[in-house]
Formats: structure tokens, sequence, C-alpha cells
């Protein structure tokens, strides 16, 4: 815990993106290797490399990002609720390692948003979405929203499932010893 304000002011700072990426892709895996939670990452292969895609992940945790920055060996931009912005330390976080903060429920703003995504698709950035748009302390999953659908239709991108599972033990903090396995499945058109 000491070293969390030195390294959230060095990732805030850097000056390159793939810098940050990779200083949080370290930061995590220290942490999890300090906890003794170990991670099995299954189905790369699945993720596109000739063309964007967009990454649907369930959502149980503020670590998830992170965790998936760590496992994912692929390129995108997380897809964040835009309230999220509110907090100045999570805003300027998000935002160095690739984050794009949409509206949830101002339809109009939604829709901006929408069309913002589907431009970046087409100008080959992939998105990883949260299809979900929050967690709740529950097992299970939450109903879809469908902005995540809306702009892989959009765009003609492939959809990759993308799985976290047994992280709950951990909620909210990776504080107990725990196995996590991330795999990602074949990609399907929307």
């Amino acid at each position: 815990m000491l070293l969390t304000i030195p390294t959230w002011a060095v990732l805030v700072l850097l000056p390159r993106r793939a810098w940050r990426r990779e200083l949080a892709r370290k930061c995590v895996r220290l942490l999890r290797l300090g906890t003794g939670t170990r991670l099995s990452v299954t189905g790369l292969e699945n993720i596109p490399r000739d063309r964007p895609c967009v990454l649907a992940v369930n959502h149980a945790s503020y670590l998830d990002s992170f965790l998936l920055l760590e496992a994912l060996d692929a390129d995108f931009d997380f897809v964040a609720k835009r309230e999220l912005q509110a907090n100045v330390f999570m805003r300027l976080l998000l935002r160095g390692v690739g984050s794009q903060f949409v509206e949830r429920f101002a339809v109009e703003r939604g829709v901006q948003d929408t069309d913002l995504l589907t431009d970046m698709m087409r100008n080959g950035h992939s998105l990883l979405f949260f299809p979900e748009g929050t967690f709740v302390r529950a097992p299970g999953l939450l109903p879809f929203r469908m902005g995540t659908f809306t702009v892989a239709a959009r765009s003609d991108a492939p959809v990759v499932p993308v799985a976290i599972r047994e992280h709950a033990p951990c909620y909210p903090m990776m504080t107990s010893f725990s196995d996590m396995a991330i795999s990602a499945s074949p990609s399907c058109r929307p």
C-alpha cells in the first residue's frame, strides 16, 4: 500500500500509453504474486490480430481492468462508465491506460458516445466492454446493456466473449489466496 500513490503518479505522468500500460501490467503482476493469486489465461488465439474486435467481458471487481491488462496480449481501449470520471484519481489512471468514458443514462449523450466508439472501431481500434455496465456483490451476470453489441454491429466487428472466473473470493481487493482464470472464447458476429 505504501507504493500506491507513487505508482499512481508515475502511471499518470509517463508520456506514452504503451509505457503506462506496461507499468500497470507489472504492478498488477507484483500485487497478484504478492497475494499468492495464481492466474491462468486461455484462448488468446481467439482475439483477432488482423482487425479490430469487441472484447465483451464479465465484470465483478474494480481490479478486472488491471487483470485484463496483465493477461491479454492485445491493444484495446477500455469502455468505462462516465461516473468514474468524477474521481480525479480514477479518471487520470483510466485515461492513462486507455479508456473511453460513456454515458449510461442520458440517451442523447449515449447515442453520441456510441457514434464515437463506432468511429474508433472503423479506424482500427479494438474496444473492451463490460456489457453489464457495473458490478454487484452477487454471483451471476447482470443484464447486458446494448451499447457493446450496437458498436460491434455498426462497425461490423467480431465480438470475443471473455470470462473472468473464480475471482469472487478476492472481491473487491486481492487480499486472500485465490486462483483466477481468464478465458477468451471464439469470436461471433453481432
